[in-house]
């Protein structure tokens, strides 16, 4: 499940996210796709407010156009601006500025 890895996934907890159009590649999303955990994406693409991941991913879904579709935008499009990733085992945040991450760890903490 997607609990079984210590401080993995990690939550995230956004305070801007915005919709980034790019051209989309079915290709290239039929092969990431296969390559993700799939429980984790979809707790991570519902923490962003994508709601409509299929719970299981199958070969038909991956020839189906409005699935791709779906895919993309929870994948590719949807860009966490500010907010926080949150480790579920410390509680430690890592802040999200700008798009980017900080997961740099305090001088107490190395």
């Amino acid at each position: 499940g997607v609990q079984d890895k210590v401080g993995f996934p990690l939550r995230i907890e956004p305070s801007q996210v915005e919709t980034r159009e790019t051209d989309m590649n079915p290709e290239f999303l039929r092969m990431i796709a296969l390559r993700l955990e799939w429980a984790a994406f979809r707790q991570a693409a519902a923490q962003l407010g994508v709601q409509d991941i299929p719970e299981t991913l199958s070969e038909d879904s991956l020839r189906n156009e409005e699935f791709l579709k779906v895919l993309h935008r929870a994948l590719l499009e949807t860009v966490v601006v500010e907010g926080a990733l949150v480790c579920p085992e410390s509680g430690r945040r890592f802040p999200i500025k700008n798009a980017i991450p900080n997961m740099l760890l305090n001088e107490d903490e190395v």
